[in-house]
């Protein structure tokens, strides 16, 4: 009895620490992606995605997509243009071998028989048969367009049944209103106001590129919207630190032409604990422990109406 508790603590402790390993894994092993963009005569993307054993790429070029998928050594998905030139070996190689018997002997192929007087006189049989297929499909289209009708019908009194009515539009202002009272008598606004905005920097650090270099020219049609453009450009650089990153706006004519490359990395666990934190903050749990202790009240509200009911 002792022998049999032990194997089947150890047991349990090597599933467990297989969990364990198993979500470590999925939390703190990165991802990493690498793409390209060049765009001049032709227009180019290339791009890369690993984690862990899996790496994911993919290449358009000139109206040709490619695609691949490999785990460790082993490629899971092949490209269309690999296996179109794969059909076409196939096919070639199945001639060859067709061809190959008649080459050696130097036999004619042999030829056709005529035909006899009994399949010309076969019409009138073939006729018979397709008058019989005839009448059967129309019965069988008459079944399927009173079925149908049934079951459109009875379908069109269910929705009829269960359709909510419709809010009107003053209903919903009055929602929104009472709303936005909702959130102007939250006690902890401030509070609020900063654990969003912390929310906020922490999801958007990790899926900033690591690294982005190239050159860029563009033109749009309308000078403002250019201008627009390059002072976003000249922003979002400033606050990541691309110094190999090279832009140039023209405000005469319409263009685009790029060279760039960019790569970074990106974790489970950089995206999951921001939200942990926002959730155990002061507002978080003012927010979520009412709408936790509500909504099992009002489970055990209707357990109670159907009990004396």
């Amino acid at each position: 009895m002792v022998h049999a508790l032990k194997i089947v603590g150890l047991a349990l402790l090597i599933i467990l620490a297989l969990i364990l390993a198993i979500l470590a894994c999925v939390l703190f092993i990165p991802i990493t992606w690498r793409a390209e963009v060049r765009k001049g005569k032709s227009f180019v993307i290339k791009a890369k995605v690993a984690w862990a054993i899996a790496k994911y790429e993919l290449e358009m070029a000139g109206g040709k997509n490619s695609q691949s998928l490999s785990l460790l050594w082993f490629k899971l998905g092949q490209d269309k243009d690999t296996k179109k030139k794969k059909k076409k070996t196939k096919k070639k190689k199945a001639k060859k071998k067709a061809d190959k018997p008649l080459k050696k002997t130097g036999e004619a192929e042999p030829a056709k028989a005529p035909e006899c007087e009994e399949a010309k006189e076969s019409p009138p049989e073939d006729a018979a048969k397709t008058t019989k297929t005839k009448e059967k499909s129309k019965k069988a289209s008459k079944g399927d367009s009173k079925k149908s009708t049934k079951g459109d019908s009875k379908k069109s009194t269910k929705g009829d049944s269960d359709e909510k009515p419709k809010k009107t539009f003053k209903e919903k202002v009055q929602g929104l209103k009472d709303k936005w009272d909702m959130i102007a008598d939250f006690p902890l606004k401030e509070e609020l106001l900063n654990e969003v905005g912390k929310l906020l920097k922490r999801l958007l650090k990790p899926l900033i590129p690591k690294g982005l270099e190239g050159d860029l020219e563009f033109g749009f049609d309308d000078p403002s919207l250019t201008g627009r453009v390059l002072g976003a450009l000249y922003f979002v650089t400033g606050l990541a630190g691309f110094r190999n990153f090279r832009f140039r706006a023209d405000f005469e004519k319409t263009m685009f032409n790029a060279d760039l490359k960019a790569w970074g990395r990106i974790s489970l666990w950089s995206l999951t604990w921001p939200v942990l934190a926002a959730c155990l903050s002061k507002p978080g749990k003012h927010i979520l422990i009412p709408l936790i202790f509500k909504n099992r009240k009002d489970v055990g509200h209707e357990q109670q109406l159907e009990q004396q009911s």
